[in-house]
């Protein structure tokens, strides 16, 4: 009789420690996957930091560019008048209007929707050389037949036309 309870007492003791052995096995496993998660979820948050880091830097670097655009002498001042003449006289612009800090309005001929993209950011580069004194100055392009706003310029986000 003492071999039988011997028997089941060890049978408990070892079903014991199996039970807390698989318990404990159980219990790496989910610390094992919690840990995997917040690494996971680390290495986003890196990502996303990473991602905002080089949209931060791009936009130091257009703004620079803009700022360094601005650095401009009296001769390239003129020369930019003069060329917004030759505009004028080739019908391109009809008019241009500087309503004070940094805000144009520049009315143009059919001519100029008839030029390529390139083109048309180059003659709102001459119109900013000509009249902007910093980086926050606002072009507003009109066609001088409708009266419609057809496009936007400034020196930080570049030429928007409008379909």
């Amino acid at each position: 009789m003492f071999r039988f309870w011997k028997r089941i007492a060890i049978a408990l003791v070892v079903g014991l420690f199996l039970g807390i052995f698989f318990a404990a096995m159980s219990k790496m496993d989910s610390i094992k996957q919690q840990e995997s998660e917040e690494k996971k979820q680390r290495e986003q948050e890196q990502q996303e930091y990473a991602k905002k880091v080089e949209k931060a830097k791009k936009a130091e670097e257009k703004a620079r560019k803009a700022r360094e655009r601005l650095n401009i002498s009296p001769e390239e001042k003129s020369q930019a008048v003069t060329a917004l003449q030759r505009f004028r006289d080739e019908d391109i612009i009809q008019k241009i209007e500087y309503f004070g800090d940094g805000l144009v309005r520049v009315w143009v001929w059919p001519k100029f929707h008839m030029m390529p993209y390139d083109w048309k950011q180059n003659l709102c580069g001459y119109v900013a050389e000509a009249y902007f004194d910093d980086v926050n100055g606002y072009i507003a392009i009109t066609d001088g037949m409708s009266g419609n706003d057809v496009g936007s310029f400034s020196l930080t986000r570049g030429l928007k036309m409008k379909e």
